[in-house]
């Protein structure tokens, strides 16, 4: 019973986060189009992806800063909710979730 409580606690955990960082990328693609994908796609190799994305959210904090405002229509972008893709068990991460359980949640 023991691994119960250390998995809901987890799992707890894991939904507080994930909501966080969902809203967090749903602020840079309203205000970024290029990294949503009715603006198209980052047809790139990872590496560069990865610098575009960086360079973004660089780009979002000057925003902050100057008080720029995101879009102020919610309805201009449509809902990403079947973006992510299941990739098969290989990329389930299940072994490092259950370690991370056993050292930090039980």
């Amino acid at each position: 019973m023991e691994g119960c409580r250390g998995e809901d606690r987890f799992n707890r955990s894991h939904r507080r986060s994930r909501v966080v960082v969902e809203q967090a990328f749903g602020v840079l693609k309203s205000r970024l189009r290029c990294l949503h994908k009715t603006g198209g796609v980052l047809d790139y190799q990872p590496t560069k992806c990865c610098k575009i994305i960086f360079v973004c959210c660089q780009l979002h904090n000057i925003c902050i800063d100057k008080h720029l405002p995101v879009s102020d229509n919610p309805e201009e972008l449509p809902e990403d909710e079947n973006d992510v893709v299941y990739q098969g068990p290989v990329n389930d991460g299940k072994s490092t979730r259950d370690q991370l359980i056993r050292q930090r949640f039980s």
